[in-house]
Parts: C-alpha cells; sequence; structure tokens
C-alpha cells in the first residue's frame, strides 16, 4: 500500500463564532486590546497538518498531531 502525503490546507475562521463576535465588540472603539499583545514570537517554525491518501481505496486519512515544517520535508 503506497500513499501520497500532502499538507492540508488552513481552514478559515468562522466569523460567527462567539469567541470572535465577544472579541470584535470588546475591541471596538478606544479600549485597548483585552488579550495581551505578543512582541516576539517563540516558536520559529509552523506546524503542518498532514494527509495521507491511499493510493488502492483513495481513501483520506489525517494525522492527529501535526508535525513542525522543519522536519517535514514537501516534495
Amino acid at each position: 500500500m503506497i500513499e501520497k502525503v500532502r499538507a492540508r490546507p488552513k481552514t478559515k475562521k468562522g466569523a460567527l463564532k462567539w469567541g470572535i463576535r465577544h472579541y470584535a465588540k470588546i475591541s471596538a472603539g478606544y479600549t485597548p486590546s483585552p488579550r495581551p499583545i505578543v512582541r516576539d514570537k517563540a516558536k520559529t517554525s509552523r506546524r503542518a497538518n498532514i494527509k495521507y491518501q491511499c493510493s488502492e481505496c483513495k481513501k483520506m486519512h489525517f494525522k492527529q498531531h501535526p508535525v513542525r515544517q522543519k522536519k517535514l520535508e514537501q516534495v
């Protein structure tokens, strides 16, 4: 069984989620940001979600825990 491996694209955040509406309501106007502003990024690499596709049955499998892109080499 040979599998095709490719990175899963990042999904767009839903604009109607409660947390996003709540954040927009709080940050509207002249109030400061309700969450701390991150000045420097601790992690240098991003995590990549990986998709596996079976060549026989064409079924897609997703890896549960994403890997850092430094370790992942996409061809």
